[in-house]
């Protein structure tokens, strides 16, 4: 059956399980410390969500219109490393901006030296992050609930949560109650709320502490009681997690810790790839990634300025048009001299700068014990190659998984059509579990 519903969609094949044992070591990190525990933070009074959000989006099924809570939420406490929290925020960064007649080649120097100084501090970081931070979280509830699903959304770096509303405006009308959007501490509006708290690291095992410290101790059992959400004691309840790439990533290491928490898993080119960088300047082409965002362009003088030149882009051109209607509203952030990104560069960077959790990840999927759903892109290389990217969301026992054509690594960004075709089957193929 399932097989005959997913033929039912041009330009969306079954991912088939490899037939030759793999070649990778089991585990690939042979030492993983210990989930850290969420504790109730000493947080003060938030500051309030940017006006941004009032951006007039809606989702109407066929029961009616469902009902929006934008709300602050406190991540998890404490954080992994004493520089996870600091002084920084969007205006204010790690890193000095350089000279007005900067050349390119002074610019793209400037930029390594920046990144090896981010490598440099996350492989010699000291534990302990002890100021509390902040998620900026937007839920969607239907009209009439009762016995459907609860999704719990995490975004790609670089990306916001505002990310998955193509994708969940096409499935208003399957069994999901309600649908809960997490922004990454230092991406898009949490960093309008973590403006003078954020640090120049970031461990990708606290964005999995941030999906268990909002499902187990946050996740609001009654509807609209305030922009902030409460701390509270442990709860039992029990969501599908929804993640893109790195947000794919924090959710596998959520289940594996907590899969009581969890019904199931829908992965989307999930950056779970078997890599342990063990020394720094030896392996820094690992790194490129980190290396590019430094050297990002931050600064437009208008948004159609920056709207034009992401257009131009190999990559970002490639967009869903809906998508770059939701990034013209939350993607950039205006400034006294126009536009910069709401997620800053250095923020970006400080993610990609981890060595180890990609290999984590690896090691984590393949022990899951919730059922497990993924979709990768037919043009992607963030995975490796098609066979190794296979071979990877496969690992999972009994997991399912789909390949989509023409789409690259930013799937939810380039076809969320085919994103949510693939995630209602998913839906569809688990209540038959």
């Amino acid at each position: 059956m399932l097989r005959r519903l997913m033929t039912q969609f041009r330009g969306i094949h079954r991912v088939e399980r490899p037939r030759r044992p793999s070649k990778v070591p089991d585990p690939v990190i042979h030492s993983h410390p210990p989930f850290g525990p969420c504790l109730e933070p000493p947080l003060s009074e938030p500051p309030s969500l940017p006006e941004r959000r009032h951006d007039g989006r809606k989702l109407e099924g066929k029961s009616g219109a469902w009902q929006r809570w934008d709300c602050v939420a406190p991540a998890a406490y404490p954080r992994s490393f004493e520089e996870s929290v600091g002084g920084y925020s969007r205006e204010h960064g790690p890193f000095p901006p350089g000279p007005a007649n900067e050349t390119k080649e002074e610019r793209v120097q400037r930029c390594a030296r920046d990144f090896r100084e981010l490598l440099r501090k996350r492989y010699e970081g000291k534990t302990g992050g002890e100021k509390g931070l902040y998620m900026a979280v937007e839920g969607w509830r239907r009209p009439d609930p009762g016995g459907g699903a609860v999704l719990v959304c995490t975004h790609a770096n670089g990306m916001n949560k505002e990310s998955w509303f193509p994708v969940i405006k096409r499935l208003v009308d399957a069994p999901i109650d309600e649908v809960w959007l997490l922004d990454d501490t230092r991406h898009g509006a949490s960093v309008d709320l973590n403006a003078g708290r954020l640090g120049i690291l970031h461990n990708w095992e606290d964005g999995g502490r941030d999906v268990v410290n909002f499902v187990a101790h946050v996740l609001p059992s009654e509807w609209g009681m305030g922009e902030v959400l409460p701390w509270h004691k442990e709860q039992k309840r029990r969501v599908i997690g929804v993640g893109h790439s790195f947000g794919a990533n924090a959710l596998v290491q959520a289940a594996h810790a907590r899969p009581d928490l969890f019904e199931a898993l829908f992965l989307v080119e999930p950056m779970c790839v078997p890599s342990n960088v063990q020394h720094m300047e030896p392996l820094l082409p690992d790194f490129s990634l980190g290396m590019n965002a430094m050297k990002r362009r931050t600064q437009w003088g208008s948004l159609a300025e920056a709207q034009t030149a992401f257009a131009k882009s190999p990559v970002l051109g490639r967009w869903h048009p809906e998508i770059n209607e939701v990034w013209a509203r939350h993607g950039f952030v205006k400034t006294d001299n126009g536009v910069t990104l709401a997620t800053p560069a250095w923020a970006e960077a400080a993610v990609f700068a981890e060595p180890f959790a990609r290999g984590v990840g690896w090691d984590k999927l393949g022990q899951l014990r919730v059922p497990v759903g993924s979709v990768i892109g037919k043009d992607s290389q963030a995975l490796g190659t098609l066979g190794e990217a296979s071979e990877l969301v496969l690992r999972p026992p009994g997991s399912v998984a789909e390949v989509v054509d023409g789409a690259g690594h930013l799937l939810v960004q380039e076809d969320p059509v085919a994103v949510a075709e693939c995630l209602r089957r998913f839906l569809s193929h688990r209540a038959r579990l």
